[in-house]
């Protein structure tokens, strides 16, 4: 029979209850763990202490991370707005744009327009022109058939050419009723036509004398109506009204009207 070691242990020890826990280790690993319990427990201390520090940290870091989330959904929800911003702004310069060119059609054709109305400006302008060289014609052919008012029919005719350029000159040789001029309206190609057309008709109806209202047959009297050496007839007076529509009878001496 082998033999076998004892040791006296008393009567309890901690290693035997420590092996009645379900200790395995030896009793030399069980001293050993004893004398180093405290430096152990210093060190599990400090490990629990570095473990708080870590979970604090790390609950930070949850916070930070919650913050960060936080703040990227807000930038994610502004960068969306600006997103949209920005597609309004680019649906507006769209239409700007859209606008600009519609504009810019309708200044085209204001253009287009306003060339057209210049170029039938000029045309009017030229027949008017036509018109007011014809009524020259008429007021010289009226003039030369009344032969009392030769010399005012002649300014008359003179005067126009000289106002051409201007339809209301015309208009007022032509017809009068313009109120530009003194007289216009007994001193115009209308007024001689119709005096023309009145001494056409007397002289086919048979000539009459002639009265201050009426034209008719005149007969020199060497005073009021005299003849030249060359059988022309003339006078030295004429009839006109003043600004008031009063009668004037006017004397001519050396082609200057005095009343």
């Amino acid at each position: 029979m082998a033999e076998t070691s004892t040791k006296d242990l008393g009567a309890v020890t901690a290693y035997g209850e420590a092996l009645e826990a379900g200790y395995t280790g030896t009793y030399e690993q069980f001293c050993d763990m004893l004398a180093n319990f405290a430096k152990r427990a210093d060190e599990v201390g400090k490990n629990l202490t570095s473990a708080q520090a870590s979970a604090q940290a790390a609950a930070k870091s949850q916070q930070a991370a919650a913050a960060s989330e936080q703040n990227a959904a807000k930038s994610a929800t502004a960068a969306s707005a600006s997103q949209g911003a920005a597609k309004l702004s680019e649906t507006n310069a769209s239409n700007s744009v859209a606008s600009a060119k519609t504009s810019e059609k309708n200044a085209l054709a204001s253009k287009n327009a306003a060339s057209a109305s210049a170029t039938a400006a000029s045309d009017s302008a030229t027949k008017a022109h036509v018109s007011e060289a014809n009524a020259g014609k008429s007021a010289t052919a009226a003039s030369t058939s009344e032969t009392n008012a030769s010399k005012s029919a002649t300014a008359a005719a003179t005067s126009e050419t000289n106002a051409a350029s201007s339809v209301k000159s015309a208009r007022s040789y032509s017809e009068g009723g313009t109120a530009s001029r003194d007289g216009e309206d007994t001193d115009n190609a209308k007024y001689y036509m119709k005096r023309a057309q009145a001494a056409a008709e007397a002289a086919s109806s048979g000539m009459k004398a002639a009265t201050i209202t009426s034209i008719g047959a005149v007969k020199p009297d060497d005073e009021s109506i005299k003849m030249k050496a060359d059988g022309t007839i003339f006078t030295e007076y004429g009839l006109s009204k003043d600004s008031l529509g009063r009668p004037i009878i006017y004397h001519y001496t050396h082609d200057t009207a005095t009343a």
